[in-house]
């Protein structure tokens, strides 16, 4: 059988092996069509078509160094003939001789109209960084074959380099528009949730003017509302946490700050956590997260200011003082005024308690009169008070506790420590009768026996020997309220984080509308770049995509510089 094959082969013409050989070609069995071809070229091989067919079935079976022989021959026989250039292109392109390959690619380019053709020379200018270029060559390749949707997904992560996140947007969802489930899909659903992420800041505004009114309610109802339209929203979570902490519901406070860490793990949710976890009863749980807080910022001042209510609770005096000091030294830009003076207030009350330096009380009075100037508040009226008391200046504190009272009426703190006082300044009389005050408010058995009991010492001329208690075991409940380039600074570094440059670099834009020193904006400029690079390299890679860690820095110094690290 053997034998006989080779005779019929011998017998076969020239046109029978280029028939046979072409037969093959069209059907795809390239190997076939390779060794039809070498036969017909043994007997004439000065068709340059021929040359050219083996040549792509050898590119076909990625024989790239016997394709290029052979489609040297081809050109050597028709050295203008625009259809080998293009083949002898391609070739050089997958034995990786990019330059030659466009070189014969380009030249082809001028004649043949071909949509594979465009989109390889936009993937060989993307590759030397001649973007423009790149994108008109995939726009072209499109506008040749409308059902080339790489091409056009390739020019949509060009304008992601370019950084124009909205013709992007608009590129990607024309793809969609011809087929929902490409991969651009998910591109597209992270831009739109960044955008209502940003849209949901002036409703997270408005919560925490809510908080501030003490309108609790509508406070959460605002911050559900924001959670609707973005579910991985971190900071709404956190502000759930301080509502249900000021409602002492800390199993739940805890479960929504728990959420917050889950999303981003930053530096203020541990804080409060630690917060939580103290009011839990579960010290060590506070101190380790307290602790975690300092680790990931080592100048959050809410760490620092919880430990040292903790240690102070304690009765470890030393320690307590020692993160007051932090809480003093550590700078304070990216807080409030209000909580800067809060924090300072109680932090410069708690140096006085723990050192018994009084100038220290004289130094927190700047700061209570600066909080009661912001709000005429009961609280601060009573902290003032309070720290005239501890310096014996009972007329004072008398008149400070009388403005808490015009303020909240009926707050039994205040009419208990104003007795105190009116004792102390030998005004029984008066003491008795806010002690008697007292009594019609509260209905409490324990409580009236307390109170009855003060009363007969009073009424029998003994003193009652009783002390204000210290403001410190009454801390309001702490939150942040971030200005917005610190809210926008923080997301930027969560989505970062989360590897996410296209959420990080749409919020760069945004943070770089409010700021104005110079040294900043070139870093912003800088950044914003380089993200360029990571949004293309997101879009390359999605779910294998890691941010590079040299950007991240990058991101972390302007933040410092920004003041917002919290």
């Amino acid at each position: 059988m053997n034998l006989f094959k080779k005779i019929s082969e011998k017998l076969k013409s020239y046109e029978d092996w280029v028939t046979e050989a072409n037969y093959y070609l069209d059907e795809g069995i390239y190997d076939k069509a390779v060794e039809c071809y070498l036969k017909a070229l043994e007997k004439k091989n000065n068709n340059p078509i021929d040359w050219f067919n083996l040549a792509y079935a050898l590119y076909h079976l990625q024989k790239y160094d016997s394709a290029l022989e052979a489609i040297n021959e081809a050109l050597k026989i028709s050295p203008s003939n625009v259809y080998f250039a293009y083949l002898k292109g391609l070739i050089h392109y997958k034995r990786g001789e990019i330059l030659v390959a466009y070189k014969y690619l380009k030249n082809a380019s001028e004649k043949i109209k071909n949509d594979e053709l465009f989109e390889i020379l936009g993937d060989i200018s993307v590759k030397y960084g001649r973007y423009e270029e790149a994108l008109k060559y995939y726009l072209k390749s499109y506008k040749i074959n409308s059902k080339n949707l790489n091409a056009l997904f390739k020019a949509g992560k060009v304008y992601l380099l370019f950084g124009d996140i909205d013709k992007a947007y608009d590129t990607f969802n024309k793809i969609l528009k011809e087929n929902p489930n490409h991969e651009c899909k998910k591109i597209v659903e992270c831009m739109e949730k960044v955008v209502d992420a940003i849209n949901s800041y002036e409703d997270l505004n408005n919560g925490l003017t809510m908080i501030k009114k003490k309108d609790y309610i509508n406070a959460l109802k605002i911050f559900n509302k924001v959670l609707q339209i973005d579910e991985n929203s971190d900071i709404s979570y956190y502000y759930k946490s301080v509502i249900a902490e000021i409602f002492e519901e800390y199993k739940k406070a805890l479960e929504y700050i728990d959420k917050s860490i889950s999303i981003f793990n930053r530096s203020l949710y541990y804080a409060k956590k630690g917060d939580i976890l103290y009011k839990l009863g579960d010290e060590d749980g506070a101190i380790e997260a307290y602790n975690k807080a300092i680790k990931l910022n080592p100048q959050n001042p809410y760490a620092y200011f919880g430990l040292a209510i903790l240690y102070y609770r304690k009765g470890e005096l030393e320690k307590s003082s020692n993160f007051f000091d932090k809480v003093l030294e550590t700078y304070l830009e990216e807080l409030s005024e209000e909580d800067i003076s809060i924090l300072n207030l109680y932090s410069l009350i708690g140096k006085a308690e723990t050192t018994g330096i009084s100038r220290y009380y004289y130094e927190a009075m700047k700061y209570v009169d600066n909080l009661i100037n912001m709000e005429n508040s009961s609280r601060w009226w009573y902290v003032k008070g309070y720290i005239y008391y501890k310096l014996g200046n009972y007329k004072d504190a008398y008149e400070s506790f009388i403005n808490a009272l015009r303020v909240n009426p009926k707050d039994i703190d205040t009419l208990k420590s104003l007795a105190i006082v009116l004792e102390k300044s030998g005004k029984i009389d008066e003491a008795i009768t806010t002690y008697t005050k007292i009594l019609k408010i509260v209905n409490s058995l324990q409580f009236t026996c307390e109170i009855d009991n003060i009363l007969e010492k009073l009424r029998n001329g003994k003193p009652t020997n009783l002390e204000i208690q210290s403001v410190l075991f009454d801390i309001p409940v702490m939150y942040h309220k971030p200005n917005i380039t610190c809210f926008y600074a923080s997301n930027l570094w969560k989505y970062m984080v989360n590897n996410n440059p296209i959420g990080a670099y749409i919020y760069l834009s945004f943070i770089e509308s409010y700021i104005s020193l110079d040294e900043i904006s070139q870093m912003v400029n800088d950044i914003k770049s380089k993200l360029s690079f990571e949004m293309y390299r997101y879009c390359e890679l999605l779910d294998d995509y890691k941010s590079d860690e040299s950007v991240l820095m990058q991101i972390k110094e302007l933040l410092q510089k920004l003041g917002c690290m919290l």
